[in-house]
């Protein structure tokens, strides 16, 4: 995978965010699946495990995964996609219990509707319906994402280890 090399130029490393993804395409052809759970949980396992001896080096070890709300409610069109970010919620569970040895702290957060390029897309009626629901009615910034993942990296979250932070607005507590 590209970027892997970059790893042996370190001496050491005190964060690793494992964000790459992709989505798209018919999920349900078995290429696709395929490539997008490599994309997503197999990269994230592979860069976790190269990145150990280095993290192992830091006094503020850190990984930070991205998950996503479809690993609680799944998508139809995307079997791949939802698939892969529950596995990245329980690769971010086994690995903070792995690691803690090694004083490396993984959580991961989990966005909702973040305006992005994929909120841009989805039809007007939609974006209402996901408002309505949404209890702070609106979708969420990427700085929003960004503070909680500079959260789960800093010493501020020394003592936390193993959680997936939803960051949605309140539309997973939410049934309207």
């Amino acid at each position: 995978m590209a970027g892997l090399g970059a790893l042996s130029s370190l001496d050491k490393l005190d964060i690793l965010f494992n964000g790459a993804g992709i989505g798209g395409g018919n999920e349900r052809e078995l290429a696709t699946f395929e490539k997008v759970i490599k994309v997503h949980l197999t990269a994230s396992f592979l860069f976790s495990e190269l990145a150990r001896p280095l993290l192992k080096e830091s006094d503020i070890a850190s990984i930070v995964n991205v998950s996503s709300m479809t690993a609680i409610f799944g998508a139809g069109s995307a079997p791949a996609y939802s698939s892969a970010k529950g596995a990245i919620d329980q690769l971010t569970k086994t690995n903070a219990i792995d690691f803690a040895e090694d004083n490396i702290r993984v959580n991961a957060v989990a966005p909702g509707w973040i305006k992005t390029n994929l909120v841009a897309i989805i039809d007007e009626g939609t974006k209402e319906k996901i408002i309505d629901r949404t209890p702070q009615k609106r979708f969420g910034e990427t700085e929003e994402i960004a503070n909680v993942v500079a959260f789960f990296s800093s010493p501020a979250a020394s003592h936390v280890t193993g959680t997936i932070l939803p960051v949605d607005g309140g539309f997973s507590i939410s049934i309207y």
